[in-house]
This record gives C-alpha cells, structure tokens and sequence, in this order.
C-alpha cells in the first residue's frame, strides 16, 4: 500500500542528499570543487558526492519545495481570515438657499414676536398702576384701560360707573362700589400675569436670539465606522462569515451645536411643575441642527450555501486534493531522480575505471612494443634479422604509442565526464577524479537466467518510482477532471444572513443598551449560462491532460518491461561474453610470451610477434569492455527493475551500495516481489 504523506519521503531522502545541497539555496548555487585525496574515488563515494552535489537533484527537489508551496497557497484558501476595516469621513458644504431662507425666517418671526411681546411690557405697567390707582379711590377713566383691556372690562367699568350715578341709596352705592372693586382686582390679577408673562417671554426671546446668532453659511458631516470580520470558505464550498460592525453619524451647522431642554424655575428656584405633575421645561436652542450624533452597533454572520456549482469537497477542495497529490508525485519523481543521478554516475564511474584500464593495457603494450625493438635491433646486429625488421618493429611501437595517446585522451573525458556526473566542479585535469576499482564480479550465467524477466518486470512496475509518480499524476488530473465536470452544473447558491442591532443617540454606551433582533435575510441566486462553453471547454482540457497522462503512464510502463528484459537478456550475453574474454586474454599471454622467447632464438618471425602482440592487447581491451558492460548492466538491471534505491519502512529511502554491483534476488515463488 503506498503512503499517503510526502513528508516522511521529502526528510529521508533530502537527508541522503546531504548538506552538500545547502550552497543551492542562501548564498546562491555554487558546485563544490572536487578535492579528495590524490583524486581517487570509490563507487560508493562517488555516488555519495553526487547525491549531495547533483544540479539535476537539486532541481527536483526545488520542484518538491515549489509543489508544496503551491499546496500550501491552494490550502490557505480554506483558512480563516480577519478582516479589519476603520474610516472616518469629514464633509463641509456651503449651507443651502433653501435652509437659509428658513432660518431667516425663523429669526424674522422670533424677533418680531420680540419686539412685540417687549413692547407690551411698559404698557402693562401702565395699566396696573391704573388699576392699583382706580383701587386707591382716583377716579377712573376707561380711556385708560382702553390698550391691552378686552371691550367686556371697558363695558363692565361703564356699566358700574352709570349704576353709581343713578344710586339713590347709600346701601345701594356700596354694593356697587364692592362689585367694582372686584372687578378691578380681577383685572389687575390679570394684569399682572399678563405682564409677567410677557417679561418672561421678553426675556426668553432676547436669550434666544442671542442664542441663535448670525445665520449659519456652512454645514458639515462626519461619519466613522469600524468593522471586524472572520470569514471562511470550508471544503463543502460552504461560505461562513461572522461580524461586528459599529458606527457614528454627525451633522451640524458650522460653529453652531445642539440645544437642550431646561427646567422652567419660580423665584425661589425650585422647578415649575404643570397640572399633570411633569416639570415645565423650555428649549435652549443654539442654532444648531439639532440632531443628535447617531451610533449604530451590529453583530451577525453570512453564509453562502451553493446548491449546484461549487458543492461539495469533489468541487470546492478539489484543487487542493490535486495539489497534494502533486507532492507526492514530485517527492516520487525526486527518488526517482536519486535512482538516475546514481545509475548515470555508476556508468559514468565504470566508463572511467575501462578508460583507465585501457590506458593501462596499452601502457604494457607500448613496453612489449620498445622490447620488440630493443631486441630487433640485438637480433639485427646478431645478423640474425636483416635492417629492413627494424622498420617493422618500429611501425608497431609508434601504432601502440598512438593507441595510448588516444587511450589517454579519452580517460581524461571520462575524468570530467565523472566529474559531470556527481555535479562537482574541477579547475582542472589534473584535479579530475580517478576511479579506485575494482570491476564487481561477475554473476554466472546460470545465477542471471535463474531471474524470471516476466516476474521481474511485474515487481518493477511497483518498485519503480517513476512509474508510481506518473500514477499519481494521473490521479491529480483525475481529480480536477471530476470538479470540472461537477462545474458544468448552473450556478445556484443560496444565501442567510442574520443579525443583532443597536441603535442610540448621544454614546454607544446608550446604544448597546438598546439592541433589537434577531434580523434575517434569506437570498436565491441562480445563474445559467447559455451554451456553457467555458466549463465545457475547462473539462475536455482536463480530460484530455488526463488522457495524455494515462498514455503516458502506460508509454512508461511498457518501456518498463521492454528494459527489464532487454537488460536481463544483455546482461545474460555479456557474462558469457566476459568468460570468452577472460579466456582469450589469458591464451594470448601465454601466446604472447611463446613468441618473444621464439623470436630471441630465431624460431619465429617479428611479423608473428608483432601480430600476436596486437591479437593480445585487443583480447585485453575486449576484457576491459566486457568488464565495464556487464557493471554497466548490473546497475542498468538495477536501476530497470526499480531496485537500485530502496524505500523504507518509514516512507524514506536508502540507496545500498551493493546495489550497484549485484543482481536483484530472485523472487519466491510465491512472493511479494523483490527485496
């Protein structure tokens, strides 16, 4: 069963990569510079180096870092996010014509009432004193309390004045003079209220106007408003969004402010209460607006519920179910990658390790080709050979010589080409690496065909980390090809929203006194588009990269199995062909050794020397070849089969360095696969 998390995978394998890969990553790529001993290397150093230092390692593993940082930004779409939002708005505008006018008019209207009310007050006066002189015994003269007297008074005071002129008793007179004189109380009661009350609104007025001033030319407005909101969008598609919102209003004339009520006070100060018991109050108006400051308070929540497109994890996580299983892919595609960086090393380790046998063999060629001329040249001078021997001689040495030149050449492309290969940098030749050796054995024919090529390739296609990465990218395409399909469906969400409100004038101390709800909203909104070409069109896209990834997958699992039986049946001609070379080098220096000894005693030719001599450093090149190819083909079955790097318990890696040099062990019968 294959795991599910790329964690444990990322840490063991980036830990087999080693702290070499840390200059990719702060201070910029920089390859380290080869330098290890007298520049020999092992197999297993070698791939060591290039699992720390490999460019191509070190990529795939950004990919990985690159993949999961694409999850993480897909997976925060999901996490709750807070959401603050404070303003504050301050208007000033030029008063309008029309409030002007009104305003106008209201200190019109105050100040004549003014004017008129304080002008009666001397008049008042004037009549009280009348009246307290007609109750003193001055004769009366309804001319007097003509201004500010109703007709009813003036007709009362003639109608006693005439019953005092025709009395004709003294008993009679006094009942009229009583019955005046109640009159006249009544009436200076009257009086004196009237005048109280027009003081009391004369002096009002004045305090008002003063109050008022100047007509206002400016208004201003100001608003503020602060908001706190947490919103989530959950895997469900479902949109969920609590809050808490408060603001404040204000509008006033410029330089002007609100009035207020006041308690109405008698002469000893205590409050003047009306006939229903409630204290009589006045306004104190300051030209203000008054409007009081508004502040407003709201807690509630939104939620958005799709019903069709967007329902449901298959279509709302589905980007992040996709990109999760990228991860795994990615870290898949980086074992993977480990399992190429080691095998492309290996070759190119046992490329160098023949170079450098070649240069050997033709080294002990051209020694073999100098001796042929040194003893030419004494068998020549012995007259056992004639002169004419000497060119031969010669002609063979110079091919050898030339043979090692080229030899040599090629061990030095071999050198960098190593070097290449573990992502190492060299200043130059000279501090290029060698190969330490030796070849691994060589497996028998028999252990090679005991390996079953049809079971082998089966086991392959689950050890292979590539071919498991190409399934998974399958599956993510999968996924995405199943929430595009889904997002075919029309658009219909439905929408709720509830809330608490608060709402007070003065302070939000007022106002959170007073909250009111709950208050709900409920929405429908469906949209359809006509055609549906675009989520058509993202689906057959999706459905085609699906398409394209199973070809894919399956392209690289038949090349699999074609490259598993191909190295098993190569390697299986190798063997054998190593065993034809190990016998025919071992033949030709004996044959090699008879001739020379024949030729010192003129048994044979030089020509049958040199001959033998070339037949023998070719049968030793043939060896070195059938050397390299079958290390080549341990490795190369290795790494067909999927068992070069090994995975481990815990969902890492490790990478045995006799997986290098061996065969993978054969399956029981019966068994699981291979080990």
């Amino acid at each position: 069963m294959r795991p599910r998390s790329a964690l444990p995978y990322l840490c063991a394998l980036l830990a087999m990569l080693g702290a070499g890969a840390a200059g990719a990553q702060d201070g910029g790529y920089q390859p380290p510079m080869f330098s290890y001993g007298e520049g020999r290397i092992g197999l297993y150093e070698a791939v060591r180096l290039t699992l720390a230092h490999d460019p191509n390692l070190l990529l795939q593993k950004e990919d990985v870092r690159f993949q999961q940082g694409l999850l993480e930004e897909i997976s925060g779409t999901f996490d709750w996010v807070l959401g603050a939002d404070a303003s504050y708005d301050f208007r000033e505008q030029e008063v309008r014509n029309s409030v002007v006018d009104r305003e106008q008019q209201e200190r019109d209207e105050l100040s004549a009432q003014n004017l008129f009310v304080c002008g009666q007050v001397p008049v008042l006066d004037d009549k009280i004193a009348n009246l307290l002189d007609a109750l003193g015994g001055q004769p009366i003269v309804p001319e007097d309390f003509s201004e500010n007297t109703d007709g009813f008074f003036q007709s009362q005071l003639r109608f006693f004045d005439e019953k005092l002129r025709l009395a004709t008793s003294q008993a009679e007179r006094e009942a009229i003079l009583n019955s005046r004189e109640v009159l006249l109380n009544r009436e200076l009661a009257i009086a004196r209220q009237d005048r109280d009350d027009a003081a009391s609104f004369c002096e009002d007025s004045t305090e008002q106007l003063a109050n008022l001033g100047s007509i206002p030319e400016f208004e201003e407005f100001a608003t503020g408003r602060v908001s706190l909101r947490l919103s989530k969008l959950f895997r469900t598609g479902v949109f969920f969004a609590p809050f808490i919102e408060a603001s404040y209003d204000h509008t006033q004339f410029k330089g002007k402010k609100n009035g207020f009520f006041e308690d109405r006070l008698d002469e000893d100060g205590n409050p003047i209460f009306t006939e229903f018991g409630t204290k009589l109050q006045r306004f104190v108006d300051f030209g203000g607006k008054n409007v009081e400051d508004l502040y407003k308070a709201e807690v509630g929540f939104d939620v958005n519920v799709p019903l069709l497109r967007g329902r449901g994890v298959d279509s709302t996580g589905a980007p992040e179910k996709s990109a999760s299983v990228d991860v795994e892919a990615s870290v898949l595609a980086l074992r993977h990658g480990a399992s190429v960086s080691a095998f492309n090393t290996a070759v190119a380790y046992w490329q160098l390790l023949a170079a450098q046998e070649r240069v050997a063999v033709l080294e002990r060629s051209v020694a073999l080709e100098t001796q042929l001329v040194e003893l030419t040249d004494q068998l020549i001078a012995g007259d056992v050979l004639p002169k004419v021997e000497r060119a031969r001689a010669l002609a063979g040495q110079a091919n050898a010589q030339a043979q090692l030149e080229g030899a040599r050449r090629d061990q030095v492309s071999a050198r960098l080409a190593l070097a290449s290969a573990m992502g190492v940098a060299v200043e130059s030749e000279a501090n290029a690496p060698l190969a330490e050796g030796p070849f691994p054995p060589a497996p028998t024919v028999e252990a090679v065909r005991a390996l079953d090529a049809t079971r082998l390739a089966a086991d392959a296609l689950t050890l292979r980390a590539d071919r498991e990465s190409a399934r998974r990218l399958v599956e993510s395409g999968l996924i995405l090809a199943e929430a595009a399909r889904l997002d075919q469906r029309d658009r219909f969400d439905l929408a709720l929203s509830m809330s608490a409100g608060a709402l007070g004038e003065g302070s939000f101390s007022e106002a959170v006194d007073r909250w009111t709800g709950p208050a709900g909203a409920i929405a429908l909104t469906y949209e359809k588009e006509i055609g549906n070409r675009t989520f058509r069109g993202r689906y057959d896209q999706n459905a085609s990269l699906v398409r394209q990834r199973d070809i894919s997958a399956g392209d690289l699992e038949r090349n699999i199995r074609i490259g598993v039986v191909e190295a098993l049946r190569t390697l299986e001609e190798a063997v054998a062909r190593l065993a034809q070379a190990e016998a025919a080098a071992g033949y030709f220096q004996e044959s090699i050794d008879a001739e020379i000894e024949k030729l010192r005693v003129g048994a044979s030719t030089l020509i049958d020397a040199v001959v033998t001599e070339q037949q023998r450093t070719g049968a030793d090149l043939s060896l070195v070849a059938a050397r390299q190819q079958v290390a080549v083909l341990l490795a190369q079955l290795r790494f067909e089969t999927g068992t070069l790097v090994e995975a481990t318990p815990d969902g890492g890696t490790t990478l045995p360095i006799e997986r290098l040099t061996t065969l993978p062990s054969a399956p029981a019968v019966g068994g699981g696969g291979l080990p």
